[in-house]
């Protein structure tokens, strides 16, 4: 996806936006806050998603053993959400169930992204 793609010619869908929303583009006050819509994520989430990671973590993210426990894995659980503001997707935390010998239960945590522009900001 380039940067001149858009989701009226069929390029980037809803929630996905390339250059970042206005509130990014400039300097951020520690004062300011933003309105947020923190829920679940679903599967009609996953571009945007992908496009969160892409542009805060790059390519490199797939080399780490995470990524290795999750190959094959297809949606997301109920715990893994996701933070909106301006209807753009800032923040996507993910956890996915895994089995440690033979025994179900625990949950792998990450990855966890945020918009560089917002990290640090509570």
């Amino acid at each position: 996806m380039s940067a001149g793609d858009d989701a009226s010619s069929g390029g980037l869908p809803p929630g996905v936006l390339e250059p970042l929303p206005p509130v990014f583009q400039g300097e951020l006050d520690s004062t300011m806050t933003l309105p947020l819509d923190v829920r679940p994520v679903t599967d009609a989430d996953t571009a945007a998603i992908e496009a969160l990671h892409d542009r805060v973590s790059g390519p490199g993210r797939y080399a780490k053993s995470s990524y290795r426990v999750r190959e094959g894995l297809t949606g997301h659980s109920r715990w893994c959400h996701g933070v909106w503001t301006g209807g753009v997707l800032v923040a996507a935390i993910r956890f996915t169930p895994i089995s440690i010998g033979g025994r179900a239960g625990p949950l792998l945590l990450g990855p966890l992204a945020v918009e560089r522009r917002l990290k640090g900001e509570g």
